[in-house]
């Protein structure tokens, strides 16, 4: 679990600083305890900036009093500390739209399998759209491009999620024994090929893993999660869908 704060985890004499000099010692008493028990936690403020606040090593006996103070009142309300009144990833994904702009934008909690948002009477085929988290998409890829993964629909979706399934593929085959990219051999070639550049390779490694789409493990690109198991399965829908649309319209034509 990752702990995030904001400016509100502030104390208020220190909330106008900037991102870069904030410390433990800036926090109010109920997010130094989870810093403690997390033994870290990333400061995020609204323009994006992070910065990691670590513990330090000897507390002075006024820091120490604090922390146990309001740990006592903590346990004195019984909460649990996944309620105490901090911003984690989780407080940010029940924010407004308009609390959001200019932060982290929301990560939808689960993807696909896409068949379940598709607007259509039950026994009766659909039109080929989906509504999802109350929004309207005209097809699979509109609501795996600009739903699921927060993109926009200009330039070509259809190769993108094209290159995003390969890339979930090449992990796939690298943790399936019996396939010869389970050799990390014939992996790095494979990535080779595939990215070109150190900076692509990697760039989607971490982006794979901020999107929960893969298991981070002892190092990137570790293996993938069910929820990138079933992007898999979710885009090749969407873009048999697609291929499919195509091939009606120029039959028409």
């Amino acid at each position: 679990m990752k702990l995030v704060l904001d400016r509100q985890d502030l104390r208020p004499e220190y909330q106008g600083d900037n991102c870069s000099s904030t410390v433990f010692e800036h926090f109010t008493p109920a997010a130094q305890v989870l810093i403690r028990q997390m033994d870290q936690a990333t400061f995020e403020d609204h323009d994006r900036l992070t910065n990691l606040i670590y513990p330090p090593a000897n507390l002075d006996a006024q820091a120490i009093a604090n922390i146990d103070e309001a740990m006592k009142t903590l346990w004195e309300q019984a909460q649990p500390p996944d309620e105490i009144m901090v911003t984690t990833q989780l407080d940010q994904a029940e924010r407004t739209d308009a609390q959001l702009q200019g932060q982290t934008r929301r990560l939808p909690d689960q993807f696909g399998p896409i068949e379940q948002y598709e607007n259509k009477e039950e026994g009766e085929a659909g039109d080929g759209s989906y509504t999802w988290e109350g929004c309207y998409y005209e097809n699979a890829v509109d609501l795996i491009q600009c739903g699921f993964l927060r993109f926009c629909a200009c330039g070509s979706p259809e190769e993108n999620l094209r290159y995003i399934r390969q890339a979930l593929q090449l992990i796939q085959r690298r943790m399936t024994e019996g396939d010869p990219l389970y050799d990390w051999r014939n992996y790095e070639e494979a990535t080779g090929s595939f990215y070109h550049t150190e900076g692509a390779k990697y760039f989607m490694y971490y982006w794979l893993d901020s999107m929960g789409l893969t298991d981070h493990g002892t190092q990137v690109p570790g293996w993938l999660t069910a929820r990138g198991e079933q992007l898999i399965l979710d885009i090749d829908l969407a873009l048999a869908a697609s291929n499919q649309k195509t091939e009606n319209s120029n039959g028409a034509s």
